[in-house]
């Protein structure tokens, strides 16, 4: 309404836009900021999980081997 009475329309959208999209950025980077160590602790698992995975029968093959 203010805009519209001041015939600056268009100038009062665009700085209400940058401020949002501003708003929108610093959310996103927080958030990434939060979920980036849980990703890896995850990804940590996962290799974890695999490498067992693989070197367990190898242990016990090593192992029946030696009987």
């Amino acid at each position: 309404a203010v805009g519209e009475k001041a015939g600056d329309l268009q100038a009062q959208m665009q700085d209400a836009a940058d401020f949002y999209e501003e708003e929108v950025l610093e959310s996103t980077d927080q958030m990434l900021a939060y979920l980036e160590p849980a990703l890896i602790i995850i990804a940590s698992l996962f290799v974890a999980t695999l490498l067992l995975g693989v070197y367990n029968p190898l242990f016990q093959a090593i192992r029946y081997m030696g009987e």
